[in-house]
């Protein structure tokens, strides 16, 4: 019986023994089925089945687990575009990431970029870091074979550092079995290829400082300003620094200034950058407003990463300026004839160009002085005298023409009258002021400061001489005298006054006297006259009708208006005996001899 039933076991062994093994590409399952129906007891007659069966069967079964993706492009992950220590990522800008994947059963898949390696943690529709590591970027979900990209908006480590390390996961989207690369990737090669990890990251510059160096300065006077950075990135290199002057509070790393530059510098390793702009550049000639003036600073480094703190504003301060005065004319360098005494005073100007660097609306107002060169000034302080010196005030000088836009010059006339007297200057009658001028002084004021010139004294006018007289008695007045008698010390009285501004003497003419009834005369020679009282027969002058006679009444020039220069001449007649009865009349004629020993 034992042997019946060893010899069953042993064909039976090829039954129990059947091992199958299916390999997948990571799990494998094994399922063994072994028929011992031929030891089960009999539940009849609690025996062994006696016997041993001719064939056997064994079921084999395996679970197929999801296989992640895989990378197909070399190179992949990269960074796109390759960061580098020159060429760095500026913090809070963007890096991107790409890498192609294959899945094997064509599910879609993503790809996450992480800042640590270890085990991914998938998710069909949103895988994860592995735990303790931030993530950078995930992918939407891509085909497989497409390219996944994905961005990261740079933030600097902790703490800060210039490189960051990234790791790369592609996690398929299986909806039951998603499955991540087991291995994070840093790309082709880790430190040394561009595109691989890390990523290199350029921080802003710091920007503590904007001053004007060098200030206060006239207009068209330059600016310096000067401002302080500093920059701890050292990879690659020093980061140049860049800085820019501007108008307004406007600025863009590409294209620079929203609107006026005024300057820029530049700096590679000091912690100061200057540029200097002249006023005649803001705003774009020299004519510039005094006062301070703001402007904004912004600094960024070679990367066109901006500093922070940017911008910074300071200020710069132009100077007030005193106004220049040129191409002054007096009379328009006319000769000026005066009026006489008693008459209206002849208008005289002085004009001239006032112009201000701080711009023309900054001419307040014009004063004027004409005066005669031999007072030996060429202020206009000399005091009033209607002689030699008149000041004009801001009253009577006005502006002529307009003041727009960025003009800096403004046209003044000056007016005043000049009093019958005033010295002349002309060189005749042996004036000994023949060397002498009348000259023109015009003056601009501002706010705080003014400027002065004079016309030129080559082209300066004269005053001419003006000869003028008045006898003040409309009669000589002999009254009544019988033939063969005369005045005797009975003198009749003519008052000349001077109405020029010349010394002078008097030069007559007498006519003879004739008879009312035109029947008889008296010749002009039986009058005599002289400057001081006589009686007759003794008087210094005495003419025929037919000639003419100088009297040297020697009367000064007058030198004010309020005092009336004058002397007397004195007259006598004598009546020839036989005239006949009645009334004579006669004209003497008195004019103006220039007396060349008063001047």
């Amino acid at each position: 019986m034992s042997k019946i039933i060893k010899h069953h076991i042993k064909r039976s062994l090829p039954l129990f023994l059947i091992f199958s093994l299916i390999i997948s590409s990571t799990v494998f399952g094994l399922v063994f089925n072994f028929d011992f129906s031929g030891f089960y007891k009999s539940t009849d007659n609690s025996t062994f089945r006696p016997e041993a069966q001719a064939a056997g069967s064994a079921t084999t079964t395996v679970e197929v687990l999801n296989a992640p993706p895989a990378y197909v492009v070399n190179g992949e992950p990269k960074e796109v575009p390759a960061s580098t220590s020159t060429s760095p990522v500026n913090v809070g800008d963007a890096i991107g990431f790409a890498a192609t994947a294959s899945d094997p059963e064509n599910n879609q898949y993503r790809l996450l970029i992480c800042s640590a390696g270890g085990t991914a943690q998938p998710d069909a529709a949103n895988p994860q870091c592995p735990v303790g590591a931030t993530q950078f970027c995930r992918s939407n979900a891509t085909n497989s074979g497409s390219e996944a990209t994905c961005t990261y908006n740079v933030v600097d480590p902790i703490p800060t550092a210039e490189t960051d390390e990234w790791y790369a996961f592609v996690c398929d989207t299986h909806a039951s079995q998603a499955y991540c690369s087991e291995t994070a990737s840093q790309g082709a090669a880790p430190g040394n290829y561009a595109s691989s990890s890390p990523f290199y990251i350029n921080h802003a510059p710091f920007f503590t400082g904007l001053i004007t160096s060098d200030n206060y300065k006239d207009p068209g006077g330059t600016f310096t300003v000067r401002a302080t950075t500093t920059d701890l990135d050292a990879l690659g290199g020093a980061d140049g620094a860049y800085l820019y002057v501007c108008s307004s509070n406007s600025f863009s790393t590409t294209t620079g200034c929203g609107a006026e530059t005024w300057c820029t510098g530049a700096a590679t390793s000091s912690t100061y950058i200057e540029c200097s702009f002249a006023s005649s550049t803001a705003p774009l000639n020299w004519v510039t407003p005094d006062g301070t003036f703001n402007y904004w600073g912004f600094v960024m480094d070679s990367h066109y990463f901006e500093a922070t703190s940017t911008p910074l504003t300071s200020s710069y301060t132009v100077n007030n300026v005193a106004p220049t005065v040129s191409s002054v004319s007096l009379n328009d360098d006319a000769l000026i004839t005066l009026s006489l005494k008693d008459a209206a005073e002849v208008e005289v100007t002085a004009s001239g160009t006032i112009a201000d660097l701080n711009g023309c609306w900054d001419i307040t107002s014009a004063t004027a002085t004409i005066y005669w060169s031999g007072i030996g000034t060429t202020s206009i302080g000399c005091a009033a005298d209607d002689d030699n010196c008149y000041p004009i005030g801001t009253t009577a000088c006005t502006y002529n023409g307009g003041c727009s836009g960025m003009d800096d010059t403004s046209w003044y006339v000056c007016t005043t009258t000049l009093a019958f007297h005033a010295i002349p200057s002309t060189s005749d009658n042996s004036n000994p002021y023949g060397w002498t001028v009348w000259m023109a002084g015009l003056a601009g004021f501002d706010e705080s400061a003014f400027g002065y010139n004079t016309n030129d004294a080559g082209s300066a006018p004269d005053v001419d001489q003006s000869e003028g007289l008045d006898v003040q008695e409309p009669e000589i007045q002999y009254g009544q005298i019988r033939g063969g008698q005369n005045t005797g010390w009975d003198n009749a009285t003519t008052t000349v006054e001077n109405f020029g501004n010349v010394p002078m003497d008097t030069n007559l003419v007498l006519d003879d006297m004739v008879k009312t009834d035109l029947l008889d005369y008296i010749e002009a020679i039986n009058q005599e006259f002289g400057t001081t009282t006589f009686a007759y027969g003794a008087g210094t002058y005495s003419i025929a009708s037919t000639s003419d006679q100088d009297v040297f009444v020697d009367i000064i020039k007058p030198t004010t208006g309020n005092l009336d220069i004058m002397d007397e001449i004195y007259w006598g007649i004598g009546i020839p005996g036989g005239t006949t009865s009645g009334n004579y009349e006669g004209r003497n004629y008195f004019s103006v001899v220039v007396d060349p020993t008063q001047w």
